[in-house]
């Protein structure tokens, strides 16, 4: 997990830990990546603003070098801009720090499953399930694109 509030930090960890295993807490976007080659989680949980590298940034090169991984990202940011750039990198979760204790522990479940999951917070879900096809569409149309 990457958070560079330390207080945030250690009220994530607590929430989680009912759950999950967390293997790492690091405070930025450098540091999480390191943090992934050593641990190989299944889940990666991300600030987008971060020091050093941020969140979508960090994703991208996570999933570069293991596509299989899920990457969720948790922020203050309620941009849709922000989701698309965040799906269109790979992620499986976009959620609002706001609704972290609602949504937090779904949003890992669902991402578990291959699924997307994106705050309610971030509009309508026909805009929300809109967005996140067409984002699926260009990913695809890229893969189709690097074959052919």
């Amino acid at each position: 997990m990457a958070e560079d509030h330390p207080a945030v930090a250690d009220q994530l960890r607590h929430l989680l830990a009912h759950d999950f295993e967390v293997m790492a807490v690091v405070a930025d976007g450098q540091a999480l990546v390191d943090a992934v080659c050593k641990f190989s989680p299944d889940v990666v949980v991300t600030d987008i603003s971060m020091p050093k590298m941020d969140g979508i940034d960090a994703a991208r090169m996570l999933l570069r070098t293991n596509p299989r991984s899920r990457v969720i990202l948790l922020t203050v940011h309620n941009d849709l801009n922000l989701v698309r750039e965040s799906m269109l990198a790979g992620c499986s979760g976009y959620v609002l720090k706001s609704s972290a204790g609602e949504e937090l522990l779904p949003a890992i479940s669902t991402a578990l499953q291959g699924g997307t999951f994106l705050s309610a917070e971030l509009g309508p879900a026909e805009v929300l399930d809109e967005l996140t096809r067409s984002c699926a569409r260009m990913i695809e149309s890229r893969v189709l694109g690097d074959k052919g």
